[in-house]
């Protein structure tokens, strides 16, 4: 009888030993993250014709359905601004259309770190492995020469392109004298052209 006593005593030691340790692991267990502030650090794509679910070429209709544009016009790009969660990561350049109903995206400007390529090319990635990682890169091209006025000034804002039929990644470089190899990516510029972004 004793041993019977014992045992039952035992288990519910056991048992009650056993609460307490599934209680702490989930006390200890991280709260879920804020959605929220989960996409404002998650990366998006770049690609050749866009980022995220943006494209080129989008009327404001579509681009709002895609949850990164905002209802705020903005008249230094004389379109709407990106939602708060993307507005230090970037920003869209619309077409100037007189009637907002014809606005559409010309430009997609990347310039927060946490957004990538496909192949892994962002700010911060240099000449040197731009190359290794896209080996049809154009040559370095100053804004100069894009205007058909090459060797006008030794500092430059400087492009190094990527080009598919449907669009180009325009990786463009500080202000400054001829980019080298160890030169880091300022913003990617995602076009239909090789273009630059001077700012407005």
């Amino acid at each position: 009888m004793r041993r019977f006593i014992s045992g039952g005593v035992a288990l519910l030691l056991l048992l009650s030993l056993s609460a307490l340790i599934a209680s702490a692991t989930a006390d200890a267990r991280p709260a879920p993250a804020d959605p929220a502030a989960h996409e404002r650090t998650a990366g998006r794509p770049v690609y050749y014709n866009g980022w995220g679910t943006l494209r080129l070429g989008m009327n404001r209709a579509k681009a709002w359905r895609t949850g990164m544009v905002s209802h705020r016009y903005s008249a230094c790009d004389a379109g709407y601004d990106m939602n708060p969660a993307y507005r230090e990561r970037g920003f869209l350049v619309w077409n100037g259309a007189d009637r907002p109903g014809r606005l559409k995206v010309t430009r997609i400007v990347v310039f927060g770190t946490q957004d990538h390529t496909v192949a892994g090319a962002g700010v911060g990635t240099t000449l040197r492995q731009l190359r290794r990682l896209y080996p049809d890169l154009s040559p370095v091209t100053g804004a100069s020469a894009l205007d058909d006025q090459p060797g006008r000034d030794k500092r430059d804002l400087w492009i190094a392109s990527a080009r598919k039929p449907w669009g180009v990644l325009n990786f463009q470089f500080p202000y400054a004298a001829k980019p080298r190899a160890t030169s880091k990516v300022d913003r990617i510029v995602v076009s239909r052209k090789q273009e630059v972004y001077w700012g407005c």
